[in-house]
């Protein structure tokens, strides 16, 4: 337990020591702007509708949030799936919502979606600039997501998969790079997680994904880019 423990705090320790030496301006400020998202320019897109306005206090939203492992067979609303989505979106300065480590933003988001009403069932890409989904394919015969002791995940209404590109952050961070990506997608996990609250949707963050499965149904290069965090919406 001990070498883990060294481990991390080494990771945490030399992206520190990066950062006092050369990564911030005199004003302590990022010296570059945000990175801007992935996008797959050449799939059709879908413009999603204005999210809805939530008028659910935050501190009910945190009381009542639970992982909710029950099914619905009834279609998802794209407004619930909008608003969920508009918490990780591109604000005109191309900052976001949920804090990144330099503004770096390594970690990406697709969708699985197996029962949205407005949308065909298929891949998606979701790009924050702009608020729109890029619709990459579609779905093989069986979705095969999660392994067996979360099978029920994989009839989800839609599965939000977050992968991270390490290397958007290594330059600056070097090992401490895949930890901030790590907490990058915990924060943005939860600003899915508190807004399915406000909504009364069900949702389960996680962890455990067949990552060969989900490497192939996205066409990752698992070089660059790996699945980190899934979240079912049931």
């Amino acid at each position: 337990m001990k070498k883990y423990s060294h481990k991390i705090h080494s990771f945490l320790t030399e992206g520190r020591q990066k950062e006092e030496d050369d990564s911030l301006d005199p004003k302590g400020l990022p010296r570059t702007p945000p990175l801007p998202p992935k996008n797959y320019e050449r799939m059709p897109k879908v413009h999603l509708p204005a999210p809805i306005a939530l008028d659910v206090p935050l501190q009910k939203a945190i009381t009542n949030r639970r992982s909710t492992t029950t099914s619905n067979t009834e279609p998802l609303p794209i407004e619930n799936l909008s608003t969920l989505l508009h918490t990780l979106s591109c604000n005109e300065d191309g900052f976001r919502g949920h804090p990144s480590g330099g503004a770096k933003y390594p970690i990406e988001t697709y969708l699985v979606v197996q029962n949205v009403n407005g949308l065909d069932n298929g891949v998606y890409h979701y790009n924050p600039k702009g608020h729109i989904l890029e619709n990459m394919w579609g779905l093989p015969e069986e979705i095969k997501i999660f392994p067996r002791f979360n099978g029920w995940a994989n009839s989800a209404r839609v599965t939000i998969v977050f992968t991270s590109l390490w290397h958007k952050s290594e330059d600056k961070y070097g090992r401490a790079s895949y930890i901030l990506s790590l907490l990058e997608c915990g924060h943005a996990a939860q600003n899915i997680l508190l807004t399915a609250s406000a909504l009364n949707l069900p949702a389960c963050p996680i962890v455990g994904t067949r990552d060969k499965f989900l490497a192939e149904l996205l066409d990752l290069n698992t070089e660059l880019e790996q699945p980190v965090y899934a979240i079912a919406l049931g």
